[in-house]
């Protein structure tokens, strides 16, 4: 047996007839090309590598440039009893999962965890920056929250990643802490709800030139304030037209204000709407005149499927060359003889 101080250069072999084994026990330094097969070392104050890492096992090479004399290589299993100490970046190159025991305890204090593969059955107080999934448990996220891939939900108790809310064209999302989020997805119409409407309104007076004629109806007043996703333009020839920009389920709610210049009127006047020429199902309604120059009215609403691209119009027409949109004025300082609007209600 060696008691002492030394450097152990090359190797040796020691006898502890107590426990029949080759011991190494001192108080010194092991460095060099030493390879020691067999021993048991007690009392060792440092272990340092000659230009290379030091190696425990001979299974394998390492694969991650430990090239240094202050590298450690384990080539087998590596069991810690007690509680480990990383003050450095952690990084994993396969699943961490319940032989961990991660699912059941508290993963506290980490910087941060560069993942290649599933991180799953984690507990709180921990920041994530994976490349791939994150599996169940309850994740309290006090630090920058970078989402690359699928975030799976679990037991949900407790569970608050973020807030949303909708301003315009723009989804913003924010966390109760007040933390930011990367997407690196594009945020579209297909994988999220974009709200889209329209309003505006008329006060042309359109008459009926041809009896039974589908007339369109001009709406030239500037809404840009009521408009988003449904695009209309009020200053030129094609201000009759609305184009849907997101496919979805819209509300339609539409109107006309109209009279009759007969005499004795007995008159049918209709309102309809048109989807790229063809009519909207459900959307013709008619009412009769009954009095000369008399203000009357037509309003309903629909459901209708739009998709992207496809052009909308309301029209009117009557049996009567006596009939015309019109209003009265007499109140207000928009009078209007239409109106139409547009919400996105479902994809």
């Amino acid at each position: 047996m060696l008691i002492g101080t030394v450097e152990a250069i090359g190797t040796s072999t020691v006898f502890n007839p107590f426990t029949s084994k080759l011991d190494y026990v001192w108080n010194g330094l092991i460095s060099g090309n030493t390879n020691m097969s067999g021993y048991n070392i007690t009392e060792v104050d440092m272990i340092r590598g000659n230009a290379d890492n030091i190696r425990i096992g001979d299974a394998g090479t390492d694969t991650h440039s430990l090239t240094a004399d202050d590298d450690l290589f384990v080539s087998g299993k590596l069991e810690v009893d007690g509680v480990s100490y990383f003050d450095g970046i952690v990084n994993f190159f396969s699943t961490i999962g319940t032989a961990l025991n991660l699912g059941g305890n508290d993963l506290q204090n980490v910087t941060n965890i560069d993942g290649y593969n599933e991180i799953i059955n984690m507990e709180d107080n921990t920041t994530f920056s994976g490349d791939k999934d994150i599996h169940y448990g309850l994740l309290d996220v006090n630090n920058d929250f970078n989402a690359q891939a699928e975030i799976q939900q679990g037991d949900t108790s407790g569970l608050l990643l973020f807030n949303r809310t909708i301003n315009g064209t723009h989804i913003i999302f924010d966390s109760p802490q007040g933390l930011p989020f990367v997407f690196k997805e594009n945020v579209t119409a297909e994988n999220v709800h974009l709200p889209a409407y329209l309003f505006t309104h008329t006060n042309n007076t359109i008459a009926i030139a041809s009896a039974g004629t589908w007339y369109n109806i001009t709406f030239d007043v500037h809404s840009d304030a009521e408009n988003s996703r449904v695009t209309h333009t009020y200053n030129d020839n094609t201000n009759d037209t609305f184009t849907i920009v997101d496919t979805g389920i819209y509300r339609i709610d539409y109107g006309i204000s109209f009279v009759d210049s007969a005499a004795n009127p007995k008159d049918h006047v209709a309102v309809r709407l048109i989807k790229d020429g063809v009519e909207i199902e459900g959307s013709v309604f008619e009412k009769d005149t009954t009095k000369q120059n008399a203000v009357g009215t037509l309003n309903d609403d629909i459901l209708a499927s739009l998709t992207a691209g496809e052009e909308v119009k309301i029209q009117f027409t009557s049996n009567a060359t006596t009939v015309s949109l019109y209003t009265e004025g007499t109140y207000g300082t928009h009078p209007t003889t239409a109106q139409i609007s547009f919400l996105k209600v479902a994809n």
